[in-house]
C-alpha cells in the first residue's frame, strides 16, 4: 500500500473515534479540503487517469510488438463500439453510421480509416471479434423497424406480382454480372 493511502486510512480511523460534535465541527474543514483536492485534480488531470495510464504501461511493458499491436486494437474496439453509436477515432464524435461520417466528414475511404487505426481484418486476427462495424446496433434495429413498417403499410410491393417481378429482376442482374 502506498504511503498516501496508509495516511488516509489512519486519518479515517482517527476520525471514526471522534465524538459526533467534534465531527460536525470538522465538516467545514473537510469540505474545504475536498474542494482543494478537486481543484488540484482538475489542474493536474485526475489521479485515477494517471493511475490507469501507469497500470496500462506496466501491463504492456512485457509484450512483444505484435502482442502490443493486438492489445491496442482490442482496446480501440472496446473504447469505440457502443450499441447506440460508434465513436470516431479521428474526431471523437459518436455516430450511428460511422462509415458515412468517415467518408464524408474526414474524406477517407473505409479501408483507409481501418488501416490507419489498425482495425482491419479483426475477424481473422481474433476468434472472438467480428470485423469492425460500419454502423451501430441501434441504427440496424431502427432500419429493420422502418423496413417492417414500410412492408406492412405497402403490402402489395412485397407480395404477389410485384414480388415475382422483383425476384425476376434480381435473377437477371445476378446472371448478367
Amino acid at each position: 500500500m502506498n504511503k498516501t493511502l496508509e495516511e488516509a486510512a489512519l486519518l479515517m480511523a482517527d476520525l471514526a473515534r471522534l465524538p459526533t460534535p467534534d465531527l460536525v465541527a470538522l465538516l467545514p474543514h473537510i469540505r474545504d479540503l475536498r474542494q482543494r483536492i478537486r481543484e488540484r485534480d482538475f489542474a493536474l488531470g485526475t489521479p485515477s487517469q494517471a493511475v490507469l495510464e501507469h497500470a496500462e504501461a506496466m501491463a504492456t511493458a512485457h509484450l512483444t510488438e505484435d502482442e502490443l499491436r493486438d492489445y491496442n486494437a482490442r482496446r480501440r474496439v472496446a473504447e469505440t463500439v457502443r450499441i447506440d453509436g460508434l465513436i470516431c477515432l479521428e474526431c471523437g464524435e459518436k455516430k450511428e453510421a460511422l462509415v458515412l461520417h468517415v467518408t464524408k466528414g474526414h474524406h477517407m475511404t473505409w479501408d483507409e480509416y481501418l488501416s490507419k487505426w489498425d482495425l482491419h481484418d479483426l475477424g481473422d486476427r481474433f476468434e472472438e471479434l467480428e470485423d469492425y462495424p460500419k454502423v451501430s446496433g441501434s441504427f440496424i434495429a431502427r432500419q429493420r423497424t422502418n423496413a417492417k413498417t414500410y412492408a406492412k403499410d405497402n403490402p402489395l410491393k412485397y407480395t404477389g406480382a410485384e414480388l415475382a417481378r422483383y425476384r425476376e429482376e434480381q435473377k437477371k442482374r445476378s446472371s448478367s454480372s
